[in-house]
């Protein structure tokens, strides 16, 4: 196929346009996020009491996802990698934090801290 900009690929974006749509990509499906239809599938080993409370099961959650996206991140270019994982487990893990950030604004509490800090 002959590109209609001579000398440069048509297919390719440029990394603003990239980070743009991979934002897109993420904001969309934290916001189309379900906890109970997502969750089982991304961190399958991971079970949910009803005893613990909102915020500790929030920061378990949190924690399995960081882990996850971190292995998931490992494998990159190896021929298990998946594309699709890791965006769901990017998607997921924005919208628990989103999640988290709410109800610390409504309870009017500011308990998180930076990843890496104790």
């Amino acid at each position: 196929m002959v590109s209609p900009y001579p000398g440069r690929n048509h297919c390719s974006l440029s990394l603003r346009a990239t980070s743009r749509v991979v934002e897109t990509v993420l904001v969309s499906g934290a916001r189309h996020y379900s906890r109970a239809r997502i969750l089982a599938r991304l961190l399958p080993g991971l079970t949910i009491s009803g005893d613990e409370d909102a915020a500790a099961t929030s920061a378990r959650i949190i924690a399995g996802l960081r882990a996850a996206l971190r292995r998931e991140r490992a494998r990159a270019g190896h021929w298990t990698y998946s594309l699709d994982r890791h965006i769901g487990l990017a998607q997921a893990l924005r919208a628990e934090l989103d999640a988290q950030k709410n109800v610390l604004v409504q309870t009017g509490t500011n308990t998180l801290k930076p990843s890496g800090m104790s």
